[in-house]
């Protein structure tokens, strides 16, 4: 006789109730996950600050200058200088941390520790994010003294102009990004935004103009363009980078 075999599946209220299930624990994931990724954050930056405290300190005891003075945190080298030139910003959270005062990180750019040390032994620290301004400033500025041809002004801009490296989880966070580079390079670019021509800074991992993020009055807009591989933020050209009359921006670009 024929052998009856009876196959029993899921029912939909049975397969309903699973997805029920499922979604409740994404739900109270994201955020935990959220909270612990913000704490991870605010202990790194923590970190750097009681770095940044206890090498100032040491310099002021070697220089024991007279009056007050500010250090600024290498937190690839883990020693201080007298200048923030040259040090790429490492701050990490978007909120204030205990021991400096500041935004460790701001629309994407991240901060630096700055320490001052008085001869009374008073030591205090603060988050400096003055230096992507700067950069823009002193392109601004190139620009502004520039006596060539307007044609041949961006590449004037390109062989002349200041650069600034940041890493790149300082803009992304955990987002991937195509070719997975570490750091970035934000670097001048002349863009018509309503007729006047700016300076704005785009950072990239190369010196095409093409940008992952850009820098304009004051804020951070990233690309919107996950066609990279496997989903990955892809780069838009700086051509697309548009802002209207009210200040709006439009394009594959999100602010940060």
């Amino acid at each position: 006789m024929p052998v009856r075999r009876i196959t029993k599946g899921f029912t939909l209220a049975e397969v309903l109730i699973v997805v029920a299930i499922i979604a409740v624990l994404v739900g109270i994931s994201i955020p935990t996950f959220t909270a612990q990724t913000a704490k991870a954050k605010a202990a790194a930056d923590m970190a750097n600050v009681r770095s940044a405290k206890s090498a100032a300190a040491a310099q002021f005891m070697t220089d024991l200058p007279s009056t007050s003075t500010t250090y600024y945190y290498d937190a690839a080298s883990g020693q201080v200088k007298n200048s923030p030139s040259g040090i790429t910003g490492y701050g990490k959270s978007n909120v204030a941390v205990t021991g400096a005062s500041g935004i460790p990180n701001t629309n994407g750019v991240a901060a630096i520790v700055s320490v001052t040390c008085d001869s009374d032994g008073t030591i205090s620290a603060s988050w400096y994010s003055g230096e992507i301004e700067n950069i823009l400033l002193k392109n601004q500025t190139l620009v502004n003294n520039y006596s060539g041809k307007d044609w041949q002004l961006n590449n004037y801009l390109k062989s002349n102009g200041s650069t600034l490296t940041v890493d790149t989880s300082s803009l992304f966070g955990t987002s991937k990004i195509q070719n997975d580079p570490a750091q970035l390079t934000w670097r001048p670019v002349i863009a018509t935004i309503n007729g006047v021509k700016t300076v704005i800074l785009y950072a990239n991992d190369s010196s095409n103009t093409s940008a992952f993020a850009i820098y304009y009055n004051g804020a951070t807009y990233l690309s919107t363009n996950n066609g990279g591989y496997q989903g990955r933020i892809n780069r838009n050209a700086v051509s697309s980078f548009n802002v209207d009359s009210l200040g709006n921006v439009s394009g594959n670009w999100e602010k940060k």
